[in-house]
């Protein structure tokens, strides 16, 4: 019970170190509370998010299509059977389970049997998880907690009052605890899970978990605080002090002889006719000279520059093929595909976990280690050269192989089997055969 508060301890200060990375994802930067304000001036705070663009853009190149598993020995009842526990859930839990990571650092995944006996996955994060490791060069899970609220038994008591609880996961069980200001209190229940280990593992890009933000948050803070001060100049220009020499545009106060009428045009049309020569009227303004704008500019290429994106806005081109663009994502495909190993690590200890259960549902075993995870990144491919390039692919790769290169082919097995399919069912099968089938397949002649 010592080693649980303890891992409970470390988990509220987790909470209160990492919090800030979710703020900085949701758009609430340190701007808001350390912007400097002067008094009876223009004061409006602008934020530009970058943090939250460029983790949606590596979550949409990496994972926006489903992974593909292939069989190294090209068993089709494995993939079916991944195919048929994962399709309906996996794509949007690995996109959050990336997300969380990139936010915090780190995230983790527990894995669970829902009452219809079928496998599913969760995406937690450091403000609601904690995973103790141990030592060991692989980083086994010795235990694992989730912190969290019940909706539903929080039903009927006051607003201020939400029951929370705390679920520890062991390798045999999950026992489940009341919390009360943060606080662990009474055991609620103990059951046995149904796997063979702590069902929890963790996704971490690099060894320190550092947040995506981290690598160019002092530019962020710049380019939110360069913005903010343009855009309140610019206001300020509205409320500029009026400089006045040798008249006055105020009925009578000086004894010049404006008339209520004379007033009435300043304020109301804006305009001023001076019968003394020698008086003037302007403006005091400050000038913004173009120095400000090419600052902003050059924090901004920072920015994305850290991040290995570009900004296609300001950088259009003319050449808009699919590998024209795709060279110019060139250093953004680079730093997602550090990402894949991370992630291809847990989606193994993924499968792992699940023939295990399998075996220990059906009695059939399956060995992880013979299924291949593929990738298929949301980049621009040039569709008509990918398919003119096929004949030659086929001399090289598996026609599996070649379909997983087609970014909307999340089962290239499947896809092969149905294509046999139909050309079985041709009676005049395509002469134009690019993938090497005979003319005669299912034509019968």
């Amino acid at each position: 019970m010592q080693l649980i508060k303890k891992c409970f301890e470390q988990l509220n200060i987790n909470i209160a170190a990492k919090m800030i990375y979710q703020k900085y994802y949701i758009g609430l930067h340190d701007i808001y509370e350390d912007y400097k304000r002067i008094d009876s001036r223009s004061n409006d705070i602008l934020v530009k998010n970058f943090n939250k663009e460029f983790i949606e853009k590596y979550v949409s190149y990496l994972l926006s299509n489903p992974v593909n598993y292939i069989h190294k020995n090209a068993d089709k009842t494995v993939t079916d059977i991944i195919d048929l526990n994962f399709s309906t859930w996996e794509t949007l839990h690995n996109q959050e389970l990336l997300r969380y990571c990139l936010i915090f650092g780190e995230s983790y995944e527990l894995n669970y049997i829902n009452s219809d006996m079928e496998f599913g996955s969760l995406a937690l994060n450091p403000l609601n998880a904690f995973i103790l490791e141990d030592g060991t060069a692989d980083k086994n899970v010795l235990l694992g907690l989730h912190f969290y609220e019940d909706a539903i038994d929080s039903i009927g008591t006051a607003s201020s009052i939400v029951k929370k609880y705390l679920d520890v996961y062991t390798d045999t069980e999950v026992i489940t605890y009341n919390v009360t200001n943060l606080q662990i209190g009474e055991e609620k229940s103990r059951k046995k899970h149904n796997f063979s280990k702590v069902p929890l593992r963790v996704l971490r890009l690099n060894d320190y978990a550092i947040a995506n933000i981290e690598d160019y948050k002092t530019e962020q803070d710049a380019y939110n605080t360069s913005i903010s001060n343009y855009q309140n100049e610019i206001n300020d220009n509205r409320n500029a002090i009026l400089f006045s020499k040798g008249m006055s545009i105020k009925p009578d106060s000086d004894g010049s002889g404006n008339t209520d009428e004379f007033y009435k045009d300043v304020v109301n049309n804006g305009w001023v006719n001076c019968k003394n020569k020698d008086a003037s009227m302007e403006f005091v303004t400050k000038e913004i000279g173009e120095f400000v704008s090419n600052h902003i500019n050059n924090l901004k290429e920072d920015v994305y520059g850290a991040a290995s994106m570009i900004d296609e806005v300001k950088t259009p081109t003319s050449n808009t093929s699919g590998d024209a663009l795709r060279q110019r994502l060139h250093a953004l495909e680079c730093k997602v595909s550090l990402m894949k190993s991370a992630i291809e690590k847990v989606l193994k200890q993924r499968l792992k976990l699940f023939f295990d259960y399998y075996y220990k549902l059906t009695g059939t075993k399956f060995d992880y280690r013979l299924v291949n995870v593929k990738f298929t990144l949301n980049i621009p491919k040039e569709i008509t050269t990918l398919s003119n390039a096929i004949p030659n692919l086929l001399q090289i790769y598996p026609r599996t192989h070649i379909l997983s290169k087609f970014g909307d082919v999340d089962n290239p097995e499947l896809i092969y089997q149905q294509w046999l399919k139909e050309q079985e069912m041709e009676i005049n099968p395509d002469t134009n055969n690019q993938f090497g089938f005979n003319q005669n397949t299912g034509g019968g002649q």
